[in-house]
C-alpha cells in the first residue's frame, strides 16, 4: 500500500505511507506501489513529493534513496512520550 497525502488548500504533497505485508516483503512490491504513487503525482502535475522514514527501516531507506529522495537540510523531527 502507498498513497499520497494532499494538503486541503496548499502546501507539500507527501507519500502518506508505504508498506507491504511481512509475508510478501523482499519482492519489490513496496517499490512498485511507491512508483505508482509517484506516477499518479506526475499525472496530476505535482512537481515534488515529500516522504519521511523511520531511521531504522533500512529496506525503506534504500528504496527511497534509489527513487531519488534526498535529505531535507534543517528538518528536525521531535517526539514526546506522553504515557509516563
Amino acid at each position: 500500500m502507498s498513497y499520497l497525502r494532499f494538503p486541503p488548500v496548499r502546501g507539500a504533497v507527501w507519500t502518506g505511507y508505504t508498506c507491504t505485508h511481512p509475508d510478501h516483503r523482499g519482492r519489490g512490491i513496496a517499490r512498485a506501489v511507491k512508483l505508482q504513487s509517484l506516477a499518479q503525482a506526475a499525472e496530476l502535475g505535482v512537481p515534488f513529493v515529500f516522504t519521511d522514514n523511520d531511521s531504522e527501516n533500512a529496506p525503506m531507506l534504500h528504496i527511497n534513496e534509489r527513487l531519488g529522495y534526498g535529505p531535507r537540510p534543517g528538518l528536525v523531527g521531535l517526539l514526546n512520550r506522553v504515557d509516563k
